[in-house]
């Protein structure tokens, strides 16, 4: 039963790990469109 804080520091690493990337992406879009507004 000890292997079950192993996969809870993953999960939250993993969830940690997809808002950075999400909001990276996020970012990129929302910055992405700026760019073709100004075009």
């Amino acid at each position: 039963m000890d292997a079950i804080w192993v996969y809870y520091v993953l999960a939250t690493f993993l969830v940690i790990f997809i808002s950075i990337v999400g909001y990276s992406i996020y970012q990129e879009e929302r910055a992405g469109k700026k760019d073709v507004e100004s075009i």
